[in-house]
């Protein structure tokens, strides 16, 4: 029944706090365990919200992992990204020119952050799959967490009990707090940046040839503009090449102790920031609707990411920059491999060790790149580092998470009785 093959090993019971990319893609992975699995959630999941996120390679790795359907998530394929100097002259460099299939062996895919939640929510609770479907609790939010016990209080006054607790609720954490015993905020970056979102239907472009920049010319993928200020556009299909996602990076010159980090803008505001581009660059602004300002922070690194049977994934332990592009992919493989160092029959007993395994496997790298995200968008001399670096973008893009978990539990928890699932020994066998 359950991929570790031992039909009567006891399942843990699994809580994990918050239902984002992140919650929803740990619950995937420990159903498929063979674990039982309830996820907290604040929000109510009243209305579409997010704009579009990439999936590297090693992300969608993870997503084949865990039985995703692209055609589900709407994915649109991704053949790099053409960048250009905000004037639209001089020549146009291709950053990201390998082929991602040739190249790190799965795609490279643009996808609508809402309909990427919406597979993995239905990865992880819907009827069909392997081990029980995941049963999600919305309009509940998670007060606080007793680490070494396992015990959750929840913002209603319910107290629950749990093998293993996953702080997965994102830069706001509490459960971060109670891991840490203090209180640890996402501070304003060095130079303040901020960046511009909409998105837009690609019917948008309808007879005005000056925006063929965006589509029609060169191979699918991003088109991205720059200026020597550090102005940074990026935008890309999205949802089957029927929407385009646009976000643009920016010294952000208001001061952000005074403002939300996610607030209602204007087009007007964004042309008037972005004032330095060229006409065909702006014609697509002054088409912008529902236009949002996010402040960009990133976690400090943090003590620890665990504390007894308590552990930190994505955005609440190393929340990053969306520089790199590898924000979804660091919260998937944080998913896998965490899951994958805790099979089906897995005591209780033994969660803090695995979890300190996890941390070993995962804080040096998560926080590797969310430095790099920072440092890549603040620093003059940084910028562009990665869409240059063929070795940066190997170490990131080779990366097969399913395979690494699985390699260090068969080298030091494997025994004759518990081996680890054969969907992760295939990949330590590839």
């Amino acid at each position: 029944m359950y991929p570790s093959g031992d039909a009567n090993a006891k399942p843990l019971q699994v809580a994990i706090c918050g239902a984002g990319i992140a919650g929803f893609a740990a619950a995937a992975a420990f159903r498929r365990q063979g674990h039982i699995v309830e996820i907290f959630e604040s929000s109510a999941f009243s209305k579409e919200v997010g704009a579009a996120v990439g999936v590297p390679p090693n992300a969608t790795l993870i997503l084949k992992h865990l039985g995703y359907s692209k055609e589900r998530a709407r994915a649109v394929d991704y053949f790099g990204s053409q960048s250009r100097d905000c004037s639209g002259e001089g020549p146009i460099f291709h950053a990201f020119a390998r082929p991602s299939t040739q190249t790190w062996g799965n795609e490279w895919m643009m996808v609508h952050r809402v309909d990427l939640h919406n597979e993995i929510r239905y990865l992880a609770t819907g009827a069909e799959g392997k081990g029980t479907p995941a049963k999600l609790h919305l309009s509940t939010a998670v007060e606080s967490c007793d680490p070494e016990k396992g015990i959750l209080t929840l913002a209603n006054g319910r107290v629950r009990q749990f093998d293993l607790i996953v702080g997965a609720d994102g830069i706001y954490s509490k459960t971060r707090t109670s891991v840490l015993g203090k209180v640890v905020e996402a501070p304003i970056a060095s130079k303040p940046t901020a960046a511009f979102r909409w998105v837009m239907p690609v019917s948008a472009l309808e007879g005005k040839p000056e925006l063929d920049w965006l589509l029609k010319e060169g191979a699918q993928g991003g088109r991205v503009t720059v200026s020597k200020e550090g102005h940074f556009l990026l935008c890309y299909p999205c949802r089957d090449k029927t929407l385009i996602n646009s976000i643009a990076i920016h010294l952000d010159k208001r001061d952000q102790t005074k403002i939300g980090r996610n607030v209602a803008s204007s087009k007007e505001e964004l042309l008037e920031e972005f004032k330095c581009y060229a006409p065909k660059f702006k014609a697509w602004m002054e088409l912008a609707e529902g236009v949002r300002i996010w402040q960009l922070r990133t976690m400090p690194v943090l003590d620890t990411w665990v504390n007894g049977r308590t552990c930190l994934i994505g955005d609440a332990a190393h929340a990053m920059f969306p520089t790199l592009g590898q924000g979804a992919a660091m919260v998937l493989e944080d998913s896998v491999v965490l899951a994958g160092l805790i099979p089906l029959g897995t005591r209780p007993d033994q969660i803090n060790q695995r979890l300190r395994a996890y941390e070993g496997l995962r804080k040096e790298r998560g926080e590797f790149v969310a430095r790099q995200a920072e440092l890549q968008a603040v620093v003059p001399e940084m910028r562009g580092t990665y869409s240059r670096s063929f070795e940066m973008q190997d170490k990131l893009m080779f990366y097969d998470a399913p395979k690494v978990a699985a390699e260090y539990y068969q080298k030091h928890f494997a025994s004759k009785e518990q081996k680890a699932p054969a969907a992760y020994l295939e990949r330590a066998r590839l």
